[in-house]
């Protein structure tokens, strides 16, 4: 008889499927019938379920959703400490600030070991800066610890403690995913956004944060109009820093310029 796959659960706090959440997405999809079997899991911080499950589900994985109310809610800790009892979970891999702290006192009432994952902080705001470093502390009652890059390891690593459970692995680069696009699909892309097949065009993806850096691209932009007249740029995304990349735009009167259509 073969063994039992080992049962893993990522548990994410998710308003939308960004990064984080296509990477576990990927990873789960990635090791399906292996010696692993992957749940996903996630909070209903809002009225709807979160968009990785719903996205976890077509894709025909099992999901697991907290159905508990509030930011912190201390029974989201019971409510995952018998699911994971329940389903004879052997991993839990959290990631970011709720899952983490959730997550910690879950494993330790079941008894399973804990990576949390680490993707750098953003300190958007005071709030989001308190969330910030309450996960840094509670990060010291993790197993292990993955970063993404070895300047966040390093910097964790100051505290001599959590060294030696760090890790890196850094994001993967989809190369094989990724297909080369003739002149002629670029043109028509180009138009198919609304501009010029000629057109030179930038493009940013990426979440619309101070820590992205979009502002800079938007600050260089008049310099690059000069330059390069058919310039447009595209910033891909949604955040908290569209109202202000949007005053920026105006006042630099880059209306013609610089886009942001969201996702």
């Amino acid at each position: 008889m073969s063994p039992e796959p080992i049962r893993i659960l990522h548990l994410i706090a998710s308003n939308f499927v960004g990064g984080p959440e296509k990477q576990i997405l990927h990873h789960a999809l990635d090791i399906r019938g292996s010696d692993f079997d992957v749940w996903i899991g996630s909070f209903r911080d809002q009225p709807e379920r979160a968009e990785i499950l719903q996205n976890a589900e077509q894709l025909g994985l099992r999901i697991y959703e907290s159905r508990s109310s509030g930011k912190f809610d201390p029974r989201s800790i019971s409510e995952l400490a018998a699911f994971l009892q329940g389903e004879k979970i052997g991993l839990l891999c959290t990631h970011g600030f709720k899952a983490t702290t959730v997550g910690v006192f879950a494993k330790k009432l079941v008894g399973i070991p804990q990576i949390a994952f680490c993707r750098g902080w953003t300190g958007e705001t005071t709030r989001v800066k308190f969330y910030e470093f309450l996960e840094r502390r509670f990060l010291g009652f993790a197993d292990r610890i993955v970063c993404v890059s070895q300047a966040q390891a390093e910097f964790l690593g100051a505290r001599s403690s959590l060294r030696p459970r760090i890790s890196v692995v850094r994001n993967a680069s989809l190369d094989g995913d990724v297909e080369f696009v003739n002149i002629r699909e670029r043109a028509a892309s180009k138009v198919k956004l609304g501009f010029s097949g000629e057109a030179k065009l930038v493009g940013v993806v990426g979440r619309l944060s101070t820590e992205k850096g979009q502002r800079y691209l938007v600050e260089a932009a008049p310099k690059l109009v000069r330059e390069f007249p058919n310039l447009k740029m595209v910033l891909l995304g949604e955040g908290r820093e569209r109202p202000s990349l949007e005053s920026m735009i105006g006042r630099l009167g880059l209306q013609d310029v610089v886009f942001l259509p969201g996702f």
